[in-house]
């Protein structure tokens, strides 16, 4: 049986979070496979980015980023990853990839 892209995304994420807790370095860790693999799902796996990383506060930005081309995170608030989160969940919402808030 084929996974659902829900599926994929969550088996890739925990693959990634397992394997890459213990880098410091946030350059090794976009680089992971698993996260390759994310990113390589394209927009089908926007939803599922935007709700870990309102969840757990997960760092998807640079997936978000390579996937959509665009940054809608305030310059100044770059690095305040509370910030970062809700503005990346806003512009989700604004473009139909968070449907419930």
């Amino acid at each position: 049986m084929q996974e659902t892209p829900q599926e994929k995304f969550n088996r890739l994420s925990r693959l990634w979070n397992t394997e890459t807790k213990h880098m410091s370095l946030s350059s090794d860790k976009v680089m992971h496979y698993a996260y390759q693999q994310i990113i390589d799902m394209g927009t089908g796996a926007m939803p599922f980015i935007l709700q870990d990383m309102k969840a757990n506060l997960t760092h998807w930005f640079w997936a978000l980023y390579i996937i959509t081309g665009v940054n809608p995170v305030k310059p100044e608030d770059e690095g305040r990853i509370h910030k970062m989160a809700d503005a990346w969940w806003a512009w989700g919402r604004d473009h139909g990839y968070v449907q419930y808030l």
